[in-house]
């Protein structure tokens, strides 16, 4: 659907403008009604014009109080807080209607998609029966309007598109207030520039502006305009005068505001004259800003003399009465001077007449314009005299696009463009006669660019790679520009500089922009100062496409019943740019944390379907999730849906579920990597763990992991042969010992022993299972950054270090803020670390048995 915005109060009116002086373009404004007299704050007289003076959007954000549009699926309804300036409590109803049967006003008492007698449940509401004559309740509706209010047989609700009414009444009282809003699908937006002359010169404006459509195409000739009031008018004769105006187009209407020509800063430029004028004649021989406007000005006063005369001569223009701060503002002075002997004939630029010509200065030869090298030619008392350097003034207009003219400095003759140069002599009397000389001459500097091929010398590099005229990325938050450079590059090879040569511009919907954070499609254009492409715009343009980040959500690892109520944490599945899956090392799809603040949880049901408020008992959750406004732009919901399951573990009778480790523990548990102590249901959390016990859990992770039986030295008299002196062979760790020694997993003392009753540290425990990672070619180092992040890290032995920033980095240990590289690891900790650093079993051909004690 193509809509104009903002077109009669429904929706927005949206356009944009380029222009070379000013154009304000958008809605029509706001104007906001003051309200007279004091508002009571006392009872409100129902019969009376009682108003509501404060509304919210359903989700806490101040709305509009009447004929207010949302976004369909949004979520989002008119909610009053206020009538008359009196806050809603408890004893005011909120009912809501729909405007079922097509009238301008809903007044059915009924809500699309619910039927009369049907049972609805709605969260925090227990289950019940709709009643046409009452309507639904505040709490009712925002069940509703966020799409999760279900029918008795779990079907949900379907929310149209339409015009809805919410009317406030107080208990115990009649009377009531009511207001519309409407739920929308969000329109397309027809985008309109309008390029041309937006000051006034006493010109009709209808034929000197043009518009285009948003990809640069001629948007052609509006059907019509209107006034400042929205009466049309005839465009072709009436858009003359300074003020607000409306080109009216089939899908829009654009908004053109002519503004008045400000004399004090205007360009007022007028000639040396050979007679003495009239004041009311000199406004015809002044051109402000290169037009002229005789009409609307007039001479005010001459300043510091009674009347002009031969000589220098200051005037005072001003606006005439009728055109005084509509379409002329302010006053200016101008000076000039009435010769009685011209000396002023000709004009050189070196040892060039260019009296009335153009002078061509190329950049591509090294031509540069040099104001030294202008001398005006005359005669005076018969002799050929010339003029030169501070004899002369000499001042300079640019010629811009649209016809219209800009004063300069001789500086800016050094960029390509066309300039007029007005050379005058300075005024004198001659000593003979007495009488004042002078006059002026002009000729025009045409400036032109060195002349490239942008297929050749323009090259656009998109994060160290040769990118050609585009790409696309994802959104990831950062200014995607920081990944962007251009290379420019003359006939010679020489690259050249930006903001000296050329300037880049870069424009989000037509509009110029500093970054490129958000999603969208921005345009980088190499703007030439110094030269110019032979090519069209197409080759010296990158187009970096932004785009949305897909959002499916993936359903959550169990976690623990604590007893307290637990924040669902969305977490959705990583696609690359061109939509395909990421994955691990492992083929399975990354995922990423969604950030909370970029989504609201909209229902929570348990297991039962029962909508609750919060995630708090053991069961399995239904979490339905909905963007937040601010991620609406940069990301996009395809399934705003996930499981959550929250178990009350209980197999090892001496861990508490409520503790921090009893998930972890339990999954230990339940991938086989521990087990209880002395095959007891016991786990002893919070004991310390031996080497033995450790070389057990390592080995029960490996799954049959790289050694068969055999591999190993087993005797009916020794058992497993380990080389260890304190190992015995038959004990139930030898096994495990003697894999974990042959894997260079864990070692032994120089003493020969292996120290199965040892205790281990953190960090040590970080070796062990560094070496486990290694031998599984699942270790990768750390650059350090993560361990020195945390307060402790100095606290790290030397030959740890490495292990430890690797587990650090990898969110193995240190999750809590510090590393306690020292401290005697507890077996909850191991369980803990294990589960990080393999989540999952791995799979084996050849399973071996289980070590236990």
């Amino acid at each position: 659907m193509t809509a104009c915005t903002n077109n009669g109060g429904k929706a927005r009116r949206v356009v944009t403008a380029a222009l070379v002086g000013v154009l304000s373009v958008g809605a029509v404004p706001a104007i906001a009604l003051a309200q007279g007299g004091e508002i009571s704050t006392l009872a409100i007289d129902w019969s009376t014009d009682a108003e509501i003076t404060s509304a919210t959007d359903g989700k806490g954000a101040t709305a509009g109080t009447k004929d207010v549009t949302f976004e369909l699926g949004s979520g989002k309804y008119l909610v009053p807080t206020a009538i008359d300036g009196v806050a809603l409590d408890d004893s005011y109803t909120l009912t809501y209607f729909a405007n079922e049967d097509g009238a301008d006003t809903p007044d059915d008492g009924v809500l699309v998609g619910l039927k009369d007698g049907a049972s609805y449940k709605a969260p925090g509401v227990s289950e019940f029966k709709y009643n046409l004559a009452t309507g639904l309740t505040a709490e009712q509706a925002a069940a509703y309007f966020s799409g999760s209010l279900t029918d008795s047989f779990g079907t949900k609700v379907v929310v149209k598109e339409d015009v809805y009414k919410v009317t406030v009444t107080k208990i115990g009282e009649t009377g009531s207030v009511s207001a519309n809003f409407r739920l929308a699908e969000e329109s397309e937006e027809t985008v309109i520039t309008a390029k041309g002359n937006f000051y006034y010169d006493g010109a009709n404006k209808a034929g000197d502006i043009h518009f285009y459509k948003e990809d640069g195409t001629d948007a052609g000739r509006p059907r019509g305009w209107k006034n400042a009031a929205g009466a049309n008018i005839d465009g072709t004769s009436e858009v003359i005068d300074a003020g607000t105006y409306y080109a009216v187009f089939t899908d829009c209407e654009v908004k053109v505001e002519i503004l008045p020509v400000d004399l004090s800063t205007a360009t007022l430029v007028i000639g040396d004259l050979a007679s003495v004028p009239t004041a009311a004649s000199l406004p015809s021989m002044i051109e402000i800003n290169g037009t002229d406007m005789s009409a609307a000005v007039e001479v005010s006063s001459i300043v510091g003399a009674s009347k002009l005369d031969f000589g220098p001569n200051t005037v005072t223009i001003a606006p005439k009465d009728g055109q005084k701060d509509s379409n002329i503002k302010g006053s200016a002075t101008v000076s000039f001077t009435v010769y009685a002997t011209k000396v002023a004939d000709a004009v050189r630029y070196g040892r060039d007449d260019v009296t009335d010509r153009t002078v061509n200065l190329y950049l591509e030869d090294g031509d540069s314009f040099d104001a030294s090298k202008i001398k005006v030619e005359g005669t005076l008392g018969g002799q050929s005299v010339s003029y030169s350097g501070d004899q002369l003034e000499v001042t300079y207009v640019k010629v811009n696009d649209d016809g219209t003219k800009t004063a300069v400095e001789a500086s800016e003759l050094s960029n390509p463009g066309t300039y007029e140069v007005t050379t005058r002599v300075e005024p004198f009397k001659d000593f003979a006669t007495n009488k004042w000389c002078g006059g002026s001459v002009k000729f025009t500097v045409k400036v032109n660019a060195t002349s490239l091929d942008a297929n050749k010398t323009a090259g656009f590099y998109f994060d160290g790679e040769l990118a050609g005229s585009g790409t696309a990325v994802l959104y990831d938050g950062t200014d995607q520009l920081d990944k962007l450079e251009v290379v420019v590059k003359n006939a010679d090879g020489d690259t050249m500089a930006e903001g000296t040569d050329y300037d880049l511009k870069v424009t989000k919907d037509d509009k110029a922009v500093e970054d490129a954070v958000d999603y969208g499609i921005y345009k980088v254009v190499i703007e030439p100062k110094t030269f110019k492409f032979d090519n069209d715009e197409s080759d010296y343009t990158f187009t970096l496409n932004v785009k949305q980040v897909s959002v499916k959500l993936a359903d959550q690892e169990d976690v623990a019943y604590t007893g307290s109520a637990i924040t669902p944490v969305a977490t959705y599945y990583v696609y690359d740019v061109d939509g395909n899956p990421v994955l691990d090392d492992d083929g399975k799809q990354v995922q990423a944390e969604l950030p909370a603040e970029m989504y609201n949880v909209v229902t929570i049901r348990n297991g039962k379907d029962k909508v609750v408020p919060e995630i708090v008992d053991a069961d399995t959750y239904e979490v339905t999730v909905a963007l937040s406004d601010a991620a609406k732009s940069n990301y996009v919901l395809s399934d705003g849906t996930f499981e959550l399951t929250v178990k009350e573990y209980g197999h090892f009778a001496d861990v508490d579920p409520t503790q921090w480790y009893a998930g972890p523990v339990e999954k230990a548990y339940e991938l086989e990597y521990v087990n209880g102590v002395g095959g007891t249901n016991l786990y002893a959390p919070m004991a310390t763990i031996t080497r033995s016990e450790v070389a057990c859990i390592l080995y029960n992770m490996a799954a049959g992991y790289g050694i068969s039986d055999n591999d190993f030295h087993f005797t009916e008299d020794s058992g497993y042969i380990t080389g260890f002196s304190d190992v015995d062979g038959h004990s139930w760790y030898a096994r495990a010992v003697a894999w974990a020694d042959a894997m260079g997993v864990v070692n032994g003392y120089a003493d020969g022993t292996f120290g199965v009753s040892r205790t281990i540290t953190r960090e040590e425990f970080a070796c062990m299972l560094a070496n486990y990672a290694k031998a599984m070619n699942k270790f990768e180092a750390s650059d350090g950054s993560a361990l020195a992040a945390l307060p402790d890290a100095d606290k790290v032995s030397d030959w740890a270090k490495e292990a430890v920033a690797w587990a650090v980095e990898n969110g193995i240990m240190g999750n809590n803020g510090y590393a306690s590289p020292s401290a005697t690891i507890t077996r909850a900790e191991v369980a803990a670390m294990a589960v990080n650093f393999q989540p999952e079993k791995l799979p084996s051909a050849e399973k071996l048995p289980s070590a236990e004690r």
